[in-house]
Order: structure tokens, then C-alpha cells, then sequence
């Protein structure tokens, strides 16, 4: 008996050290490194030399004899370095574009510390898997209400996955835990630990990051965050995010009634009787319905001023000028259908939980951007269970990581109280920050948030509260 519970005992310690083996002493992540210096143009005409690093790391990690792929950043060197840890720059893009596009930022940055872009897996400089195009789309006239759409994207990506499969590809190898566990790669060779400024789908991984690695994580900023278990976003959420942008267009003049029930008074004309549009340069015509323009303002209600843009094509449509949406709906619905294996991987990936999932669905019923809102997303999930991250992924991060987050007050795509939810559990060491008349680009129309974010990467501690973003300006319709 003594020696069977000896027996019992040993077998559970190797259980449990196993398990803290995985957690908390991992094996290396990385595999393969070089770096090559390469020349940089600034947007105003300077030349510098910064560094681009490659590693070599598994396609999916627990995958034995694993394919590896390669991971690409670039660092930009610290103009006068004062010992800060290098700070990782995660947004929506690849490096090479957000380089020129947010230089004002980066440069503000690098005065003082390292600066890291980095291309995750599949994207930009990394490697990169084969795009499909497959052969199913919207021909000429071809209808577009919701049920078309959802069967003709549902085919299209079955069709995908098989050429993927063929072409050895694995849309796993594309998850945020996959991407989280390479930007760990990248900070044990940056030292061990770094700074993370993350906007967009961005602070997705950001915030696993902080889940899987806090110790790696010195200070986060978190600007139009996306919580782990917030992929698909909430209806009712999104129509409160429109009243907010109703009421910042009314103050600016606005054309007649609420942008809500112009919205939902033009989608069911369009369902009802679908305009048809012909494309200029495309050789066919557009059937504009209704759940195709919920489509197109779900894209739009992220910030005011593209808010605005969805609001002028709104009132040409009723002068009975319907072309503007067409553009802006025409990508949406485009004769061939192409499918890029890493953004679906990592969506369909991180997606939601059951609970999730059924409320959006109740919501779907009487928002007024309905299924448009998380389309195709929500809908190719049915063919994709076996890519849902479970367990506890979707956990909120813990840790003791100083983190501030900014927030829109008018971001329809990150809600502020999603992103209070989000990081609730790292609060004993958050500071939250509202940012009056701002949307998604938080960093760029307000420079307050800019100065708050460089301080706190600084060690400011800054008390919570609400800044401004300077003001908008774009020419809204107006009806007299």
C-alpha cells in the first residue's frame, strides 16, 4: 500500500511539474536568428540604418517536427538612449507602412528607447502563405441580401481550406497564441523584457501576451482594445456607439433625422428591393441591399470622420444617387472571393465563447447593423469550430503590469466599456484614460493621449480620467 501511494505520489509530481514545466519555465521559443542592417527614409528625407531581425520559429508549437516559419521586425536604435527597455509597436499594418504612416509617433518615441515593428506571422516582410482566390463571388446582378451572402462566403472559404491543405498550409499555425508566444521570442532577445504600445487588433495581442508572459511585459498601453474574448463585437453596443456619433454629427449639422433611423429606414428599402449599380471600371453591376450596406457601416462607425464619409453616402442615396455606397460596398461583395489564410486564422481562432455567440445572435434580431456587424467572421465559425481557441483563453490577463488604457468616446469598434471589461482584471496597476471626440485613431487625433502614452512609457504614473482629441473637421451633409 505504502509503496503504490509512493508510486501514486511521484507520478502526480511529474504531472504537476510537467505542468508548471509549460507555464512557467517554457521551452525556448526561439530557433533560428539573423540580423542585417537595411536603410530607412523617413517621411522627411532623412536616411537611417536600422536593423532587420529574422527568426525562424514553429509554425504551431506543440506540433512535433514542426515547420518553421519566419517572424520579421524591424528596430529602429534610440536616438540617446536613457535605459529604457526596447518598446514593441503593435497596430493594424504592416511595419514597413506604419513606419511612414505613424513616424510623428515613432519618432517621438525612439528618442529615448528602442523602437520595435514587427510583422506578425503572415504578414508584410514575415512568411507569408498563399492568398486565395477562389471561384465563387457575386457576377453581375448577383443577389447579396444575407442569406446569399453568408452561403456564397461559406463556400468560398470550404473551397480556401482545402487549397490550403493541399498546399500544406494550417490556418492554426495563424492563432494569437501562435503570434503571443512570438513576440516573447522576440523580447528574450531584445533582453528579456520590453515596453508594448498596441492599437486595433494589435492590443489582442498585446493583451495575450500579457497572459501567457507577464514577466516579459514591462509597461502596456492599450489604445482601441480588443479583449481576448471580443473578436466578435456586440450589437446593441454598436447601436449605443451610433447614438454617441448621431449626436456628434447633429451638433455639426447634420442632415435631417438620426443617423440610426436613416440607417434602418434605407437597409429596409434596400432589402426590400435591392438597387442595382453599375460598377465603373468593373464591368458588372452591384445588387445593393440592404444587409450589404449593414456591412459597410460596420467598417465605418469605428471613427467619426469615417462615420461622416458613410453619412454623405447615405444622403446621395436618398437624392437617388446610390453610387457612392456602391463603391464602398463593392469590396465586400467582389466577383471572386480572396481569402488571406492569417487573418482568418487568427479571427476564427480567438472568436467567442458559446455564451458570446448566443447573445450576439438575440441582438443580431433588432440592431440595426444586425449579422452585418461581424460578418463573415460570425458565419465562417460554423465551418471552423476545430480553430476555436478554448479552455481559458479568453480569460482576462493577470499580472502586476503598470497599463494604461485610452479610450474613444466615440469608438465604434471598441467600446470604452468593452475596454474597461477587458482589463478589469489588471486594474490594481491601470489607469484608464477617455478620449472626448475621439474614435479608433486615438494617438493621432488627439495629442494629449500621444503625450500621456510617451509619459507613462516614461514611468509617469497619470491619474484616470478624460483628455480631448483635437477637433474633426469634414464637410457633413445637410437638408433643409
Amino acid at each position: 500500500m505504502l509503496r503504490r501511494l509512493r508510486v501514486a505520489f511521484l507520478v502526480a509530481a511529474v504531472l504537476l511539474g510537467s505542468a508548471e514545466a509549460q507555464i512557467i519555465r517554457p521551452k525556448p521559443l526561439l530557433e533560428e536568428t539573423s540580423r542585417q542592417p537595411a536603410p530607412f527614409e523617413t517621411p522627411d528625407g532623412q536616411t537611417l540604418t536600422i536593423d532587420q531581425v529574422t527568426l525562424r520559429v514553429p509554425a504551431i508549437r506543440a506540433k512535433r517536427n514542426s515547420d518553421l516559419l519566419a517572424v520579421r521586425f524591424l528596430r529602429f536604435p534610440a536616438v540617446a538612449p536613457e535605459g529604457y527597455p526596447p518598446l514593441l509597436y503593435l497596430a493594424d499594418g504592416p511595419a514597413s507602412e506604419l513606419a511612414v504612416r505613424d513616424w510623428s509617433l515613432l519618432g517621438a518615441l525612439r528618442q529615448t528607447r528602442d523602437v520595435i515593428l514587427i510583422d506578425p506571422r503572415g504578414t508584410g516582410l514575415s512568411d507569408q502563405p498563399p492568398a486565395c482566390e477562389s471561384s465563387y463571388g457575386f457576377a453581375s446582378g448577383a443577389e447579396t441580401r444575407r442569406d446569399a451572402m453568408v452561403a456564397t462566403y461559406r463556400r468560398a472559404f470550404r473551397q480556401c481550406r482545402s487549397y490550403w491543405e493541399a498546399a500544406g498550409v494550417d490556418l492554426k499555425a495563424y492563432s494569437p497564441v501562435e503570434a503571443a508566444d512570438d513576440l516573447a521570442a522576440i523580447a528574450n532577445i531584445l533582453g528579456g523584457r520590453v515596453a508594448v504600445l498596441a492599437s486595433g487588433r494589435g492590443t489582442h495581442l498585446a493583451l495575450a501576451m500579457q497572459k501567457r508572459h507577464p514577466k516579459k511585459v514591462n509597461r502596456l498601453v492599450l489604445s482601441s482594445t480588443e479583449g481576448l474574448g471580443q473578436t466578435l463585437r456586440y450589437p446593441q453596443q454598436t447601436d449605443k456607439a451610433v447614438e454617441r456619433i448621431d449626436s456628434f454629427l447633429g451638433e455639426r449639422g447634420a442632415r435631417g433625422s438620426s443617423l440610426s433611423e436613416r440607417l434602418v429606414r434605407l437597409i429596409e428599402e434596400l432589402d426590400a428591393s435591392p438597387q442595382r449599380i453599375v460598377l465603373a471600371g468593373e464591368g458588372r453591376d452591384l445588387a445593393l441591399s440592404g444587409f450589404l450596406l449593414q456591412i459597410v457601416a460596420a467598417q465605418m462607425v469605428a471613427d467619426p470622420a469615417e462615420a461622416g464619409r458613410l453619412e454623405a453616402a447615405i444622403a446621395s442615396a436618398e437624392d437617388g444617387d446610390f453610387q457612392p455606397l456602391a463603391s464602398l460596398a463593392s469590396p465586400h461583395a467582389p466577383a471572386r472571393i480572396t481569402l488571406e489564410a492569417p487573418m482568418l486564422g487568427s479571427r476564427l481562432a480567438s472568436g467567442a465563447d458559446t455564451v458570446r455567440r448566443a447573445r450576439l445572435r438575440v441582438q443580431a434580431r433588432s440592431a440595426v447593423l444586425g449579422e452585418g456587424l461581424n460578418f463573415p467572421i460570425q458565419h465562417l465559425a460554423e465551418d471552423a469550430r476545430h480553430l476555436e481557441l478554448r479552455g481559458r483563453y479568453r480569460d482576462r490577463p493577470g499580472g502586476r503590469t503598470p497599463t494604461l488604457v485610452l479610450m474613444g468616446e466615440l469608438d465604434g469598434w471598441s467600446y470604452p466599456e468593452e475596454a474597461r471589461k477587458a482589463t478589469r482584471s489588471l486594474r490594481k496597476n491601470r489607469t484608464l484614460l477617455l478620449v472626448e471626440g475621439a474614435g479608433s485613431d486615438l494617438l493621432s487625433s488627439s495629442p494629449d493621449a500621444e503625450a500621456a502614452a510617451l509619459a507613462f512609457l516614461s514611468g509617469d504614473e497619470p491619474e484616470s480620467g478624460t483628455i480631448a482629441a483635437a477637433p474633426l473637421t469634414f464637410e457633413a451633409s445637410r437638408r433643409d
